[in-house]
């Protein structure tokens, strides 16, 4: 499902704004992804063992407030980051248009982030269905749909694939903060624990790396 729907979008992009409508978005979505890897410091793919390892969900809800404290900034910085260079990075690949499309993923940045956190949270609680769908399906399958509707209420210019796919980023990030936060019972409340950022980063930056 994953597959087919990433070339739906992939599809839909070139069809309504030809070769140069997905070089844009092409350029621009490997942006948001680096940014965005770079921004998770590997605490995704490293939530699935804090969560695996401990059957306490105060524990996990422990964990997961200290993953937001480096997380949150980190992203905020990126975002920021790219917004003001946006009209640098343009220049490196010598194409004004993308100035705007760049603007538009950096505030795309944080919920991907969380995203990935979330979904990798719910690997950690055996529940594959909801990861993959969450992580690699829903995204693309949303965004298809909502260029599809961009499409045919007249909006021609070639950002809009970046407008979809940001617009649907928030979407499907919604949905993963209720499914996480039902999931650990966030409202009841957790004990500040002694994770240290040190212990967190120790297992995350190796998994960075790879």
């Amino acid at each position: 499902l994953s597959i087919a729907a990433g070339y739906l979008f992939a599809f839909l992009i070139t069809y309504y704004y030809g070769a140069q409508g997905m070089g844009i978005y092409s350029i621009t979505y490997t942006i948001l992804l680096i940014s965005t890897i770079i921004s998770v410091l590997g605490l995704d793919a490293a939530s699935i063992r804090f969560v695996a390892e401990n059957s306490s969900i105060n524990k996990i809800k422990t964990i997961y407030v200290n993953i937001l404290k480096l997380v949150i900034p980190l992203s905020l910085f990126l975002g920021i980051i790219n917004y003001f260079l946006s009209p640098f990075l343009a220049d490196i690949f010598e194409d004004k248009q993308l100035i705007k499309t760049i603007k538009y993923i950096s505030f795309g940045i944080l919920p991907l982030a969380l995203i990935h956190i979330h979904s990798e949270g719910l690997r950690g609680f055996k529940n594959i269905k909801l990861y993959s769908i969450l992580r690699f399906a829903s995204i693309p399958l949303v965004a298809s749909a909502l260029l599809f509707f961009l499409n045919n209420i007249g909006n021609k210019d070639a950002s809009t694939p970046i407008i979809a796919y940001v617009v649907a980023i928030y979407f499907v990030f919604l949905i993963s903060l209720v499914i996480w936060f039902k999931k650990i019972d966030i409202f009841s409340g957790y004990t500040n624990g002694t994770i240290s950022f040190k212990y967190l980063l120790n297992i995350s930056l190796p998994m960075l790396l790879t």
